[in-house]
């Protein structure tokens, strides 16, 4: 709704209002090499990103910058890690330093849970960020109470596939005629009852055709729902199922390059915009070694490193080429676009949406 996207425009502005009252500290030479030398010490640094074998060559970048490091890398999707973690932290275990990519399960489960930390007392202790080298300012949170996760950029995500195939455009043109009696049981959902993208894509159709769409599409058109979301899209390239919502961007790089999603295309207008950017976990075990890494990553050279693998990321930094031009949204141009996912407000599309989801069960 445009009430929200304002309010969630005018935190954005707060938070680049922040970053030029209170520029991101500096702290001196000798510090900054004493930070180095415990991050030697500590040496580990456990980091959870989506994007698949994407994700490991980023991770062997980070080796590369720093031999000394040793990066344990997990994949977990958010929606998986999110729980994970919680039950780890009440029973006094705390095994990651930090996550890098879709923020909305650290800004709805992990942050009001307190499983975060907050990010500007971590960067007060690095060397100068270049705040202005940013859209908007450095200082942009997902939510400016908590600022638990740092916005690095916004990306389309998610979408409605449909395999022309199976279903030529004649019969689908629209999400609308999704509610076809013909599709009754074709359609396969990644699990709606959790916040992910299949939940997200359902919530741009919310915003378009409102509750009733979403009630008739879930619970009348009888979708097939799993809990893996790979079967998505395995399922629609293969045709067992015409219509899936939500892909991950590995799968569609990986079913790409094989040359399976010939025959599968995006509805237009069912792609929502997802918040990336990084967070850093309660208790996390090296502390120092996050340091060490947010100052890389946070800079021209290792936005680079990360945008320019285009499944995996952009950049709000001006110096940071646009290597995935038609999947990165537009920082300044936010008010444009339909829901935006990954942030604190503006998100009473998506609850509704696993509300009506979990009336399944």
């Amino acid at each position: 709704m445009p009430v929200d996207r304002r309010l969630f425009l005018s935190s954005l502005a707060s938070s680049a209002a922040i970053s030029v009252l209170a520029p991101v500290s500096s702290v001196q030479a000798a510090d900054w090499s004493s930070t180095e030398a415990a991050a030697r010490k500590e040496r580990n640094l456990t980091i959870n990103m989506l994007g698949g074998k994407d994700a490991e060559q980023f991770v062997a970048r980070i080796s590369a910058k720093f031999p000394w490091m040793n990066v344990r890398f997990s994949g977990l999707v958010p929606s998986k890690l999110a729980p994970q973690v919680l039950a780890e932290q009440r029973n006094g275990v705390y095994a990651w330093d930090v996550h890098v990519g879709p923020t909305a399960n650290m800004v709805r489960v992990l942050g009001p849970a307190g499983a975060l930390e907050p990010i500007p007392p971590i960067l007060e202790g690095l060397p100068p960020l270049e705040p202005d080298k940013w859209a908007g300012g450095l200082l942009q949170f997902t939510d400016n109470e908590r600022k638990n996760s740092l916005v690095t950029y916004y990306r389309f995500g998610g979408g409605i596939f449909v395999n022309r195939r199976r279903m030529p455009t004649a019969k689908i043109s629209n999400p609308r005629d999704l509610l076809n009696p013909e599709l009754k049981g074709r359609i396969v959902i990644y699990d709606p009852t959790a916040l992910n993208g299949a939940s997200m894509t359902l919530a741009v159709a919310y915003k378009q055709y409102g509750e009733e769409f979403i009630r008739k599409l879930l619970l009348e058109q009888q979708p097939v729902i799993t809990n893996n979301p790979r079967d998505t899209g395995e399922w629609v390239s293969q045709g067992r199922y015409p219509v899936a919502f939500y892909m991950l961007e590995d799968d569609i790089r990986q079913l790409g390059d094989l040359g399976l999603l010939k025959d599968v295309e995006v509805l237009e207008g069912s792609r929502y915009v997802l918040t990336y950017g990084v967070s850093v976990f309660k208790n996390a075990p090296n502390p120092n070694v996050i340091k060490v890494f947010l100052n890389w990553f946070l800079s021209q050279e290792g936005q680079d490193a990360y945008a320019s693998i285009p499944s995996l990321g952009g950049s709000r930094r001006s110096d940071v080429k646009v290597y995935a031009p038609g999947d990165i949204a537009e920082p300044t141009k936010l008010e444009s676009y339909g829901y935006i996912g990954g942030v604190a407000t503006g998100q009473e599309s998506v609850n509704k949406v696993i509300e009506i989801a979990k009336l399944r069960s």
